[in-house]
């Protein structure tokens, strides 16, 4: 995927970390994905390009959810937990959900993706929805985003949640694994 494609996708207007992400989570976003066609990297892209968001939010979601399908305790069921995209909390410890998006690495990405395009969208004041209640209420792409994040997480609107901290810590190092990349591919 070109970098043009990523230029002014969706996220978080934060700037890249100094950091990678851990060495064990690259080796894993660049491996086979589960039950899936393609690594889980280039599923992310995939994705990310259909619903033009930057990939590194998306890659955030699987390492704060599954440590990038490392931790994945429900492959034994033939299910994956990459994202927790689709997994009701009821079910989600005993892996026995049912649904398009839990057997495939590429189904809970592409539920992600399409999770976080929608409430963006919701967020912008596009769309109804559970994210509206972020709807012009804050400045700024960073704080929409920490918005949607705290709705993601608790189901309230505001700015300063745990789950946020941790998602933008983790996307900004994902940030620079796609600038890093970018520039020794130039």
């Amino acid at each position: 995927i070109e970098k043009k494609v990523f230029e002014n996708a969706i996220a978080p207007d934060l700037p890249a970390s100094g950091q990678l992400p851990n060495e064990k989570f690259i080796k894993a976003y660049e491996a086979q994905a589960f039950k899936s066609e393609g690594t889980r990297k280039e599923i992310t892209e995939k994705y990310a390009a259909e619903q033009g968001l930057d990939p590194a939010l998306i890659a955030a979601f699987a390492t704060k959810e599954s440590g990038m399908g490392t931790n994945n305790r429900c492959a034994y069921a033939g299910k994956s937990i990459l994202t927790g995209c689709g997994w009701p909390p009821s079910c989600a410890d005993g892996c026995k959900c049912s649904g398009r998006s839990v057997f495939s690495d590429e189904g809970q990405l592409k539920c992600t993706a399409n999770t976080l395009r929608n409430a963006y969208e919701q967020a912008s004041g596009n769309q109804q929805g559970v994210y509206s209640k972020c709807a012009g209420k804050f400045d700024g792409e960073t704080d929409k985003w920490k918005c949607i994040l705290c709705v993601y997480q608790s189901g309230t609107a505001g700015t300063d949640c745990n789950y946020q901290a941790s998602v933008f810590s983790i996307f900004k190092q994902w940030k620079k694994y796609y600038e890093d990349k970018e520039k020794r591919s130039s």
